[in-house]
């Protein structure tokens, strides 16, 4: 996309979007309801960490938050826009919300949103005498769409698909307040009171907050009964939650203002800011902190550690990203049995990762052909997946059975493990893809 084959470039397909995603809700929420209100909502969107992580990460996450809210914003234009210029609004959302489904599936989900925005908003425009004719209409059009779907099977494979966690992610499955708590750690104040906010939002422009509550809401009830469960999945919604509580500001300060001098709604507001979790994360997040550091591992001492080995060696590893990053490729990505049905076939052995072009390799078993058809290679990990018992202990057994004998060079964090039959035989190559580039 950049042009460029480096980190700085990766990077910037996250960091741009998520540098305009404050920018266009601004501009959105400004043209609707306001400066103030558009100042507030840009602030949460910019002190939110979970967008900071986004465009942190060398992933498509904060792009697919950027297209799914322009076209919503598109939708919205075209639902209120008069004329020809509508007709372009609902081309453009086409265009923008079919690139976000292409990247991720829950656009979907957040579409749905939308779908409850458009249904109230036509049966509204009504006359209340034809309201419950459409009403029962819709209803009847939806149960014979269901009755037609149903013998096809694809019923079942949404509900297989909504249902479906992968083994690491079983602990989850079942836990439908999981976005409740995330929020209520992160927006102590702000979350509780939503749906207080949304009413003193409705005050200031009843058909945009309707608009943001249906989309929010139906992101944040369909994800939570849903099998997977991550904070990303919802972060299409949260610059609705941003807009609703921008909109409520400027209510509750027009309420307060014949009580309260500016200096102490300035302070209040303050005191509301700092005593919510989100502005400490958002602050850490930025400085390049706030999570878990198993996810910000130091590999830049990759290339010293495979220096003392052969420069042609194979080289497996469980942290393909990282190598590519720092030495340009490997051989082999090296999976641990949990996950890899939620990214390959689950009864394959070796699978071709689409984002490396390399293959990968998963569980005991597929560590023992491995071993039997590559003689002498090298594994580079950390110490802690070397010590625990998903990949590392799997290694060790495959080796026994093996007859493989291997060596373990550790540098900081960083664990080379290299391995070479004890006697020669002829390698056992049998259903183990071309692992040489």
């Amino acid at each position: 996309m950049t042009g460029q084959n480096s980190l700085f470039a990766a990077r910037l397909v996250s960091l741009l979007p998520g540098l305009l995603l404050p920018l266009v809700l601004f501009w959105w929420v400004r043209a609707h309801v306001g400066e103030t209100a558009a100042v507030i909502a840009t602030a949460f969107a910019i002190l939110w960490p979970q967008g900071i992580l986004e465009s942190q990460l060398l992933r498509f996450y904060s792009l697919h938050v950027l297209l799914f809210f322009a076209g919503a914003v598109s939708v919205y234009a075209a639902v209120i826009e008069q004329g020809p210029l509508r007709w372009v609004q609902a081309i453009a959302a086409i265009g923008f919300l079919g690139a976000a489904m292409a990247l991720q599936i829950t656009t979907f989900v957040a579409c749905g949103g939308i779908v409850v925005f458009l249904v109230g908003h036509v049966l509204l425009r009504l006359h209340p005498s034809r309201r419950w004719v459409w009403g029962i209409g819709s209803l009847v059009l939806i149960v014979v769409a269901l009755v037609t779907v149903w013998p096809t099977g694809a019923l079942d494979q949404a509900w297989a698909l909504y249902r479906f966690s992968p083994d690491h992610a079983i602990a989850t499955r079942d836990y439908a307040a999981y976005y409740h708590n995330s929020l209520r750690r992160a927006y102590e104040t702000f979350w509780p009171l939503f749906p207080v906010a949304a009413l003193f939002a409705l005050r200031l422009n009843a058909r945009l907050t309707w608009y943001c509550v249906a989309v929010f809401s139906t992101v944040l009830v369909v994800q939570s009964f849903g099998a997977m469960k991550a904070d990303r999945y919802i972060s299409g919604a949260m610059p609705f939650f941003f807009v609703i509580w921008g909109m409520a500001a400027v209510q509750i300060m027009r309420v307060c203002r014949p009580y309260l001098s500016s200096v102490a709604m300035l302070g209040c507001t303050g005191f509301l800011m700092a005593s919510n979790g989100f502005v400490i994360s958002s602050a850490k997040m930025a400085l390049g902190g706030g999570y878990d550091a198993r996810f910000r591992q130091d590999f830049s001492g990759v290339s010293d550690l495979l220096a003392s080995l052969d420069d042609d060696i194979f080289v497996a590893t469980t942290h393909e990203l990282h190598m590519v990053v720092e030495t340009g490729g490997y051989n082999i990505d090296v999976r641990q049995q949990a996950g890899w049905e939620a990214e390959f076939d689950p009864n394959a052995i070796f699978g071709l990762d689409p984002r490396t072009g390399r293959y990968a390799v998963r569980g005991e078993a597929g560590l023992e052909m491995l071993l039997g058809c590559v003689q002498s290679g090298v594994m580079i990990t950390v110490n802690n997946v070397w010590q625990g018992e998903r990949i590392g202990e799997p290694f060790r057994r495959a080796a026994a059975a093996q007859d493989v004998s291997f060596d373990v060079i550790a540098a900081g964090m960083l664990v080379a493990v290299h391995w070479q039959t004890v006697l020669l035989k002829t390698p056992q190559c049998e259903g183990v893809p071309d692992l040489y580039y």
